[in-house]
């Protein structure tokens, strides 16, 4: 490498340049399928699944409840990340704001949601 000014640079090859021509790609290419493959397959489908749990629980609340919305995406978050909990800490740094009883159908909705996705078979 070659510092020629400010922003620019001589980058020149010093190896072989025969250490490219005869290389196999094809387990890193068989890697990168298989990664792609499973963030589509696998990571987008949980994504997927999950944004939907979060829905069904934000309409339902809506519904019965007037709630912030961004207290009730915290809460909701929480819950689906803490197996169907609002924790103590959530429940006291919400309590201002957010009736007590919307705690507790968070909570009954989130591991409703959460039972049902064990029961479901994974493909």
């Amino acid at each position: 490498m070659r510092w020629i000014d400010e922003d620019q640079f001589d980058f020149a090859f010093c190896g072989r340049d025969t250490i490219y021509r005869y290389w196999d790609a094809t387990a890193c290419v068989d890697f990168g399928f298989r990664m792609a493959e499973q963030a589509l397959d696998v990571h987008l489908r949980q994504e997927t699944e999950y944004l939907a749990r979060f829905d069904r629980i934000r309409e339902a609340v809506n519904t019965e409840y007037d709630v912030r919305n961004n207290d009730l995406h915290v809460l909701i978050t929480s819950a689906l990340q803490a197996s169907g909990v609002v924790s103590n800490n959530r429940r006291k740094q919400h309590a201002s704001s957010v009736q007590p009883e919307v705690f507790d159908r968070i909570e009954e909705l989130a591991k409703r949601e959460l039972d049902n996705a064990e029961e479901k078979p994974r493909r």
